[in-house]
């Protein structure tokens, strides 16, 4: 009769169990770990597009998990998009001119992120981190006055007047920051969830 090496055979069923969980966390974790991101061509330029997906509960940045995603969980945002409080926030990883960027969110079927409260400022300003991004905020010369891209009226009676720049950000500074318009940033896109 032959015999069974039971050491042999408990390591073989340990290694199976042990890669089958791997495995399985793997799987579970890839879109998580590595967002897919389809790219298409927009006026020679690479832009971010997504696809839209039923989102869940999740957090909204790594580097601050105050900000939870528990509205209804058939409201949802397209890949790579935060929810925040019914709407859909795109933090762009790439660099372009304000009007660029304007322009990449019309693509996207949204709009420069407009501020409407302290809560959403606070929201935007810690997802930002250290980097800056432009928002819907721009001087108009001829009015010579801030202006939201929506023509709302948060904060505009808190700008500065005669600013040194043209363009609204948010970032480094805990408040609405300026920029030229012509210089290259990131850029935040908003839109309605669906």
């Amino acid at each position: 009769m032959a015999c069974i090496n039971w050491h042999t055979v408990i390591s073989i069923v340990i290694v199976v169990i042990v890669k089958a969980v791997g495995t399985t966390f793997f799987l579970l974790y890839l879109p998580q770990i590595f967002p897919p991101v389809l790219e298409e061509n927009f006026n020679s330029t690479s832009t971010e597009r997504s696809t839209t997906v039923p989102q869940t509960s999740h957090v909204t940045s790594e580097r601050n998990s105050r900000y939870f995603t528990t509205e209804n969980s058939r409201a949802g945002c397209p890949i790579r998009w935060d929810l925040y409080k019914g709407r859909c926030y795109f933090f762009s990883t790439s660099e372009a001119n304000w009007e660029d960027s304007k322009n990449q969110c019309m693509y996207e079927g949204a709009t420069l992120a407009v501020i409407n409260n302290r809560e959403e400022q606070r929201f935007l300003h810690d997802r930002a981190g250290v980097e800056i991004y432009f928002i819907g905020l721009r001087y108009q010369i001829s009015l010579k006055s801030w202006q939201w891209i929506d023509d709302s009226d948060f904060m505009i009676n808190h700008l500065k007047d005669m600013p040194n720049f043209d363009c609204g950000t948010i970032g480094l500074e805990p408040d609405v920051g300026m920029a030229s318009c012509e210089t290259p940033h990131r850029w935040i896109c908003e839109r309605i969830a669906l």
